[in-house]
């Protein structure tokens, strides 16, 4: 019962960076947020999406689910769409590099990836060590960015 406790203390406080593993060179940024999922349907992930957001001064996390189980029916229906956004609150930008980084409990900066810009705009590039896992698991959708050993793409 007491891992269960300290499982549900993480999930319900503000951390907002866990460790991977005890190996100091891994980490692992999970967003705070939790938007509920209110059905329990097969419905596939449609896209993933990161984003910074300048109002916000945050990374942000644009995540779509068909809400049917034909995703070929919620791409021609946006209806059948739901989108969640999810934040990065500890995840900064480095405006003159356009870096993406964040600051680990030894107050070091470690380096997520880079904005790189386009014709719509800025995107997201993260290091080829870094990778996006976004679930919907147990009625809420869960996001983390976290290092792997080998590129990720």
């Amino acid at each position: 019962m007491k891992a269960l406790d300290i499982i549900l203390i993480i999930a319900v406080g503000s951390l907002s960076q866990l460790p991977c593993s005890a190996d100091q060179s891994n980490f692992c940024i999970t967003s705070p947020d939790r938007p509920p999922v209110w059905y329990n349907r097969s419905g596939d992930k449609l896209s993933e999406e990161l984003r910074w957001s300048n109002s916000k001064q945050q990374l942000m996390l644009r995540v779509a689910y068909a809400n049917v189980d034909s995703t070929v029916s919620a791409w021609r229906d946006q209806t059948l769409v739901d989108t969640f956004v999810l934040s990065f609150p500890t995840v900064r930008l480095d405006r003159s590099t356009s870096r993406l980084y964040f600051i680990d409990d030894h107050g070091r900066e470690i380096n997520i990836g880079h904005l790189e810009s386009g014709l719509f705009g800025n995107r997201v590039v993260l290091d080829d060590n870094v990778e996006l896992s976004a679930h919907r698991r147990n009625g809420v959708i869960t996001a983390a960015i976290r290092s792997v050993n080998g590129p990720s793409r």
